[in-house]
């Protein structure tokens, strides 16, 4: 019981200092505008997306970027549904959007990243900004990502990437508040110059710091990772990463629509725990970060289950550690978002958190992961 508490309180008195950081943003962090007007690309893979990616489409194309300072790069990796049908109308439309088919995959390459890799190569931006088929951005997103890289030291911008659908009840609810809690410690971290982790939804890199650490090199093989295993490469580098939370940088994206892909979406997310160790660029307070995120969760867990077993409430003291150290991060970064915070759904999810953090993290690393159908 006392060592449950002490590391819960340990966890609480971190995401306090993260949720300081959050307050210390950079004056720029609140303005989002800038001068500077950098050759933009934006490059989007895309398997099955017949769905949403002319909506996605559009808003890109009606972006308030300067109209000839950015281009649209869109990889079909071979769908089958009208996808494809659907970008090549959307060219016609507009010569600032290029299309690519990817036929086959080359032997060591994650699907996702060869079709990545294959736009970067065709590009011609001096930023590279990375976003999925299925997400919906705001009108001033380019030029709010962009506005952050006027300092010629930072290499990367990693904005806010909510999982979030309309008319999505309670359930709904609670997953936007766990990938909202992801942001929020992300950004909470990075404020102390910890890269902890981000999002490939919602992700800008300057051209130069990707070549310069060879794209993504030693992970082309691993199915997940074209975002934050690119992060830890170019930190170790020398290159400052941003982590930024405002509304207008917002990239979102719809929840998993059953249980079993959230549950293979997590065990991806999950499936790079041992990367990360043998991966020369992490360093040495994020290989105590995960190891430490996951004992917390197990302690709260293991309270939980004495709880029950017992029939002792102080068994539950951990649990409300951890709830009262999450909502007050959370709280803080939906005012920073301008957004309403759920104290239900909220509180529905603190209850199953600690397991599904505890499972996916134990067996992520373990099991085969699944992308878009193709398992690793």
């Amino acid at each position: 019981m006392i060592l449950l508490t002490i590391i819960t309180t340990l966890y609480f008195l971190l995401l306090i200092w993260f949720a300081m950081g959050l307050l210390l943003k950079d004056k720029s962090d609140v303005e989002g505008k800038t001068i500077w007007n950098p050759k933009v690309s934006i490059l989007i893979a895309v398997r099955n997306e017949e769905n949403t990616i002319g909506k996605l489409l559009e808003q890109l194309r009606h972006q308030d970027y300067p109209f000839d300072k950015f281009e649209i790069i869109v990889v079909n990796d071979r769908s089958t549904d009208s996808t494809g049908t659907i970008i090549s109308e959307k060219c016609e439309k507009d010569d600032r959007i290029k299309y690519i088919t990817i036929d086959q995959v080359p032997n060591g390459w994650a699907p996702k990243k060869w079709a990545l890799n294959s736009a970067v190569e065709v590009s011609s931006g001096d930023i590279l900004l990375f976003t999925d088929g299925d997400c919906t951005v705001k009108q001033s997103w380019i030029t709010t990502m962009i506005s952050r890289f006027e300092d010629d030291t930072i290499g990367m911008v990693a904005g806010p990437s909510p999982l979030e659908s309309p008319n999505s009840g309670i359930l709904g609810e609670m997953l936007r508040l766990d990938s909202v809690a992801q942001d929020a410690l992300s950004t909470g971290a990075m404020s102390r110059g910890i890269p902890l982790s981000c999002s490939g939804r919602n992700l800008a890199v300057r051209r130069k710091a990707f070549d310069e650490v060879g794209g993504y090199g030693e992970t082309k093989g691993v199915l997940s990772g074209d975002d934050d295993l690119l992060m830890h490469k170019l930190a170790n580098r020398g290159w400052i990463i941003k982590n930024i939370l405002i509304p207008e940088a917002t990239v979102s994206s719809p929840p998993p629509p059953t249980v079993g892909m959230f549950i293979r979406q997590r065990l991806r997310f999950a499936s790079k725990g041992f990367i990360y160790y043998g991966m020369q660029e992490t360093g040495f307070i994020f290989r105590l970060m995960l190891p430490f995120l996951w004992a917390v969760n197990l302690s709260v867990l293991t309270g939980q289950v004495a709880a029950i077993w017992t029939l002792r409430a102080e068994w539950l003291l951990p649990w409300f550690i951890k709830i009262m150290a999450d909502g007050i991060i959370l709280g803080l970064t939906s005012r920073l978002m301008q957004r309403q915070f759920s104290p239900v759904p909220f509180f529905l999810a603190e209850v199953w958190h600690s397991l599904y953090i505890v499972m996916f993290g134990a067996l992520g690393p373990l099991l085969p992961v699944q992308w878009k159908g193709r398992t690793q």
